[in-house]
Formats: C-alpha cells, sequence, structure tokens
C-alpha cells in the first residue's frame, strides 16, 4: 500500500476561507468554461465537478465555487462536489475522501460520494477504474440534470498525453491530446476539461492564495508508468529549455484539433454494412500516403472507439500501402482483431467475431 500525504491545511466547514474574488486563475477557467469552441458549458448550468482531493481538482472546484459566488445568478455556475472512491488503497483512499468532503464543506458545496470497485473486474485495472468512474460520475450528473462533468486535468497533462502520442505514432487525432469537451455515446453529460491551458503550478498557487490544502497520492511517482516517467524525466526537459511550454502545447494541441477536423471533412466518408465498414477505394487511392492512413484510422477509430489512439502507426502506414498498390484481395489485421480487407473497389474494415476483441 502507498502513503498519501496532505500538503497545506484546510479550512473547516464552519469557516469558510477568504476566497479570492477577482483572481486571474478563476478568469482564465471562467474563459474555457463558456467559450462555444471550447468547453461549451451554458451559463446557469450545473455542474458536477470530480473531486479527489489532489491540487488540481481542489483548485477546480474553488474555482468553480468562486465564480458562483461572484457571478449574477444565471450568470455562473452551480458547482456539485463528486470523490469518487476507488477502493484500492485502504486507509489512504479513505483520507483522501474525507480531505474531499472537508474542502466540500469548507467551499459550501454540495458534495456526494460514489463507490466503485475496480478491483472485483475482470480485465485491465485501469481501464475499468476509468469506465466505473464515468460511469459513477455520469448517473450523479443524470440525477442532478448537470448537463457537464468538470475534470481537473491540466496543461502538464496535456503535455504528457502529446508527448506520449508522438512516442506511439497515433496521428493528427492523437496529437491533439485531450478535448476540452468530450461526449460519449449513451452518456447524458459532457466531459469538460477547463484547465487544460493552466499549469499544474497554476493549480497550486491557486489552492494557497484560496487557503485549501491537498493531498497527494504517492503511487504517482512511480516510475514504472509511462506518465510518472515523461513527468519526471522529459517534462522538465520542455520546461528547462521553453519556460510555460507546456500551456504552449496545450494551445498547440487545440489548432492541431481543429486542423485534423477540417482534414476529416475532406475525407472518404465509410458506410456502415452489417458489422462492416466500407470505404472507396479509387477515392482513397487519390489522397496522399498519410492522408489515406488518417482516413483508415477514422474508420478503423468508427469500427471500434477503443482504437481512437492506439492503432500502431507501422499497422497504419502498412494498410495504407496495401490500398496504395496495385494489387487486390489482400488483408491485414488491425489491432483486437479487427480486419482490414483491400478489395478491387472497396476497401472493407471487418469487427473481430464475437469474444475476440
Amino acid at each position: 500500500m502507498t502513503a498519501a500525504r496532505r500538503r497545506g491545511g484546510i479550512a473547516s466547514a464552519a469557516r469558510r476561507p477568504p476566497l479570492p474574488l477577482r483572481d486571474p486563475f478563476v478568469s482564465a477557467l471562467r474563459a474555457a468554461l463558456f467559450d462555444p469552441a471550447r468547453c461549451a458549458v451554458e451559463p446557469g448550468s450545473t455542474v458536477v465537478v470530480g473531486l479527489s482531493g489532489g491540487a488540481d481538482s481542489v483548485a477546480l472546484a474553488a474555482a468553480l465555487a468562486v465564480l458562483g459566488r461572484r457571478s449574477a445568478p444565471g450568470r455562473g455556475v452551480v458547482a456539485i462536489a463528486v470523490h469518487v472512491h476507488h477502493h484500492l488503497r485502504g486507509a489512504d483512499a479513505d483520507a483522501d475522501c474525507a480531505h474531499a468532503e472537508a474542502v466540500a464543506a469548507a467551499l459550501g458545496l454540495d458534495f456526494e460520494r460514489a463507490d466503485i470497485h475496480p478491483a472485483r473486474e475482470r480485465g485491465n485495472r485501469a481501464a475499468a477504474a476509468r469506465r466505473l468512474r464515468r460511469g459513477a460520475l455520469d448517473e450523479i450528473a443524470g440525477r442532478r440534470r448537470a448537463p457537464a462533468i468538470a475534470l481537473a486535468h491540466h496543461a502538464d497533462d496535456q503535455l504528457e498525453s502529446v508527448v506520449m502520442a508522438l512516442g506511439r505514432g497515433s496521428g493528427l487525432a492523437g496529437l491533439g491530446g485531450m478535448l476540452p469537451r468530450t461526449t460519449v455515446a449513451g452518456c447524458g453529460a459532457a466531459l469538460v476539461r477547463p484547465l487544460l491551458r493552466l499549469p499544474k503550478t497554476d493549480c497550486i498557487e491557486f489552492c494557497r492564495r484560496c487557503g485549501l490544502g491537498w493531498r497527494e497520492d504517492a503511487s504517482n511517482a512511480a516510475l514504472d508508468r509511462t506518465r510518472v516517467r515523461i513527468r519526471r524525466a522529459v517534462a522538465p526537459v520542455f520546461e528547462s529549455l521553453w519556460p510555460g511550454a507546456a500551456s504552449r502545447i496545450a494551445a498547440t494541441a487545440e489548432i492541431v484539433v481543429a486542423a485534423s477536423a477540417a482534414i476529416e471533412r475532406l475525407l472518404p466518408k465509410a458506410t456502415r454494412v452489417a458489422d462492416e465498414l466500407r470505404l472507396d477505394r479509387a477515392a482513397l487511392r487519390a489522397l496522399p500516403m498519410p492522408l489515406i492512413g488518417m482516413a483508415l484510422r477514422s474508420a478503423a477509430t468508427d469500427l471500434d472507439g477503443r482504437l481512437a489512439d492506439r492503432l500502431p502507426a507501422a499497422i497504419v502506414e502498412r494498410g495504407a500501402a496495401l490500398v496504395a498498390a496495385p494489387r487486390s484481395g489482400t488483408r491485414l489485421t488491425l489491432a483486437r482483431g479487427h480486419e482490414l480487407i483491400v478489395e478491387r473497389a472497396a476497401v472493407r474494415l471487418r469487427r473481430a467475431a464475437a469474444g475476440a476483441a
């Protein structure tokens, strides 16, 4: 079991901290939250905020609380703090939950606790935790009629996502990193990330200005995790060469997303036939090789959303080469057992047999 540490103090629920009502951190959050091109949250909405107890989520909850206090009725947001207890770290997880509840009370926010048990699930525990956590947050958002769930991912997280995408060769979609707003089929509330342009240091400094403490999970320092290795060994090099690099990379990622969407509109569209997606081969062959690959990656993601940024670059390049080549009747196995079939007039993407993916 890993230990978690607490940084700073916490104002009691009975005595709320004197929150800075005019603060650049809050102004930046407000701009991102209500920007139609970024988070697109309607003023006056109810927003569920994930509150883990770490500095990032404490800063987000505090900024949303300030926004609610300083805005005229219908111009701010009504924030509901939710802590998802994963039951993975024993007493440390219990302490995280207690701290999150104390923070919510100090900020005057409604608080809910959601319990999930990813250790009981089969398969990858991290993937199970993400799925269960999203389900728990979405259930509360639906019950509270909240159209958005605010998450505290910041510019440093975005830098890590972009570097990972570069290393995997994830294409333009991957280089866009995390999106400011994400909607998922079957989920009622959108995920919004209003802190993506702000570095972690801004979150920490805002917590200090608010007189709020936070929890730190020592497992975040485990060097066997890819993100942590990037955080410890790669991100500091970027910062030393180009101070403020994380925020600029986050802004660039938004440009990449917009450029990717513009290119996507020009690509041939796949049609669905039963469990397959089909693309016109002649239309694909008229494109430059990188755009053939982009069209194949987009279709593969439509076939199976789990391939969004995890389809190996080598497979995409091989598939594009098969499409461009004069031969027909060739096949290529994609990730998770899905198959690419190149015919004379069409390119088919076939789902793996049930239970094989």
